[in-house]
């Protein structure tokens, strides 16, 4: 079994006041690391991003979950670009802290729904080493979004459900064409990557979703 220490670090935040974090630091020496940005309902303790972080751990990897919280009350009162900058201005200062533990030299970013809005904040910050992303339910229906991912470096997986609201294929076929990422399209999941209603589909979903992101990670590291 794979000894990690949990940690917290300090994470300068938009509003002057740490990010909620956990970082996982594996025992023994390692050059990669892990970034979780979760979604808005959707923390690190949930199926997706818990065993993506496990996932990433037994491959090696140190991981730096982030905890924050966009349900708060001056984040959901504040201006459309006042949260863009918010969201930016987090996950710049998490990378940042993150790379600052150990010299690392490959990392992964793994975004859920809004984490992945944290994750295109990151387009326009140089990162020297190479880097690796898993988006997982973007919201493609953010231009946004869309024009950083068609610029993001480095691999990429894209895993979406068709029964999600804001999964639009024209977007995602951009992507594809400027950046050769890799996509996985669920049929019928929705913007959890869950069969509404059907649980055992549901947990096989689960199953091959996880697969996908390991031989992902493993093709990285060979």
């Amino acid at each position: 079994m794979t000894d990690v220490e949990s940690l917290k670090l300090t994470i300068d935040h938009y509003s002057n006041y740490t990010v909620p974090n956990q970082y996982l630091r594996q025992s023994v020496g390692t050059h990669t690391l892990g970034v979780i940005f979760p979604g808005l309902h959707y923390s690190c303790d949930k199926p997706l991003l818990y065993y993506s972080s496990q996932l990433l751990i037994q491959a090696g990897f140190d991981v730096l979950q982030l905890k924050t919280d966009y349900t708060r009350r001056d984040f959901q009162f504040s201006t459309h670009q006042e949260r863009m900058n918010w969201i930016m201005i987090d996950s710049q200062a998490a990378v940042s802290a993150g790379l600052d533990q150990r010299p690392y030299t490959r990392m992964v970013l793994v975004g859920k729904s809004m984490g992945t809005l944290a994750m295109a904040g990151l387009v326009s910050v140089e990162i020297d080493l190479q880097a690796a992303s898993i988006w997982l339910t973007p919201l493609l229906n953010q231009p946004l979004l869309v024009n950083a991912a068609m610029s993001f470096p480095g691999p990429a997986l894209y895993l979406v459900g068709t029964g999600d609201p804001t999964y639009i294929p024209e977007a995602m076929e951009q992507i594809i064409d400027k950046t050769g990422a890799e996509v996985h399209a669920i049929a019928n999941a929705n913007h959890s990557l869950e069969i509404s209603g059907k649980n055992q589909k549901s947990h096989r979903v689960l199953g091959d979703v996880l697969q996908l992101m390991s031989s992902f990670l493993g093709r990285l590291i060979e």
